[in-house]
């Protein structure tokens, strides 16, 4: 499963931003793929995250089959988890349909 990241510009970042892209990956290494975003790709999952509330990360033409995830704050990498836990559980139940 791919998870791409599209990062805001870091003009004014109220928190460390890749330190919760680094928690995420270790959370989650062995069971997603991430990378840098590429506009010409379809993902899974897209994290946006953005350094602040204002979220100015152009993120109007990424394309994904579940969605945008906004991370602004802190806050936010349990919300993260919580949605890449659920997408790793329906994987694994469409992976044991298959066999």
């Amino acid at each position: 499963m791919k998870v791409s990241i599209k990062y805001c510009g870091g003009c004014n970042p109220a928190y460390d931003r890749s330190e919760i892209v680094k928690r995420l990956k270790s959370e989650f290494a062995g069971q997603l793929t991430f990378e840098a975003v590429d506009i010409d790709q379809t993902y899974d999952v897209i994290l946006v995250v953005a350094g602040c509330r204002s979220c100015c990360a152009d993120y109007a033409k990424l394309r994904s089959k579940n969605g945008l995830v906004f991370i602004v704050s802190d806050g936010d990498y349990l919300k993260a988890c919580d949605l890449l836990k659920k997408l790793v559980r329906q994987q694994i139940r469409e992976t044991e349909v298959v066999k």
